[in-house]
């Protein structure tokens, strides 16, 4: 699915895009980024884009979604979208959903305002506003909402909850059960807090960390939401002294997914190396993440040792040998 958050300047596109993209896991563009350097300047300079300005940046816009479609991968895109032509050139399949974000120009006047450092002044809204063609097909929120409740009408409206995640098609292709349970994305983070919104136990709530090595090796490994690994059991495991967690920039270069929203399978390269703390395999079941924040899956420790490759491991207890 391709997501289009559209609606005029300072209607909060960025930063409700940024907000899905967490939420669903799927990456984020901004479509100002794509704009040339003349365009740039040429708002800069607080002059309003014609439709000649605008045509290599719908170009450019548009090969960017015909890429991901025809690899199949979801997006989000801020785009303002203004008019139907521009929206005919997007909308590149049937799986193209517009979010028009709905404001008077008072409401985003007062928004660009008390915006500093952005190119759109406040002087052109009314340009905006004069071409906006508002879109027969959308749906249409109101930008005066809190950006959660916009972000929870926006998922409910297309049923995202719904739709499969790389870890779940992973799953069901190599025929591995799991559960699927949703809890609110208003959880604070971490494995200990959604274990306690579903009600299960801290132990249960697997804790997927990402560590790199010296040698350049990333490694990942999975504690419960209770447990602490100890550095020498740690460092035994992995096989070298010289080990840190990874920076969330790392995180996310490896795995694609930023912290929290890890799933313990179906992204890793030939090779890389994953480890379970043993005493996770006498747990019933684990809740182990999906990819996407407010999404659960719940796997036996067999299931997600055949899903992961992992290695069991002991990581936490001083008084045992490492397995």
């Amino acid at each position: 699915m391709i997501l289009i958050l559209m609606g005029v300047a300072g209607s909060g596109k960025t930063t409700l895009g940024r907000t899905l993209s967490e939420r669903l896991g799927w990456p984020f563009f901004d479509a100002d980024d794509f704009h040339s350097n003349a365009n740039r300047a040429k708002m800069a300079a607080g002059i309003p884009l014609n439709d000649a300005d605008r045509v290599d940046w719908l170009t450019s816009l548009r090969e960017l979604l015909v890429s991901n479609a025809q690899a199949g991968h979801s997006l989000i895109l801020a785009c303002s979208a203004l008019k139907e032509s521009y929206r005919q050139i997007l909308q590149v399949n049937d799986d193209v959903h517009f979010v028009y974000l709905k404001g008077t120009r008072e409401q985003i006047r007062s928004r660009l305002e008390g915006r500093h450092g952005h190119y759109m002044k406040p002087a052109m809204l009314d340009s905006q506003f004069e071409i906006l063609e508002e879109p027969a097909q959308a749906i249409v929120v109101d930008i005066t909402m809190e950006p959660s409740a916009i972000v929870d009408t926006i998922i409910k409206e297309l049923h995202l909850m719904e739709i499969k995640l790389p870890s779940h098609n992973f799953l069901d292709e190599h025929q591995i059960p799991y559960t699927r349970k949703s809890f609110p994305n208003t959880t604070e983070k971490g494995a200990a807090n959604v274990a306690h919104a579903l009600g299960f136990s801290e132990r249960q709530a697997v804790k997927t960390l990402i560590f790199q090595v010296d040698t350049g090796e990333r490694v990942l490994v999975m504690l419960g939401g209770d447990q602490n690994a100890i550095s020498g059991n740690l460092k035994k495991a992995i096989g070298s002294r010289n080990i840190q967690m990874a920076a969330p920039e790392v995180v996310k270069e490896t795995t694609g997914y930023v912290i929290g929203s890890i799933p313990p399978f179906c992204w890793q390269p030939e090779g890389f190396r994953t480890f379970l703390e043993a005493s996770l395999v006498n747990e019933p079941m684990l809740g182990v993440g999906a990819g996407q924040w407010g999404e659960e899956i719940f796997i036996t420790p067999e299931n997600l040792i055949k899903a992961c490759n992992a290695i069991v491991v002991n990581l936490t207890d001083r008084e045992k040998p490492v397995i």
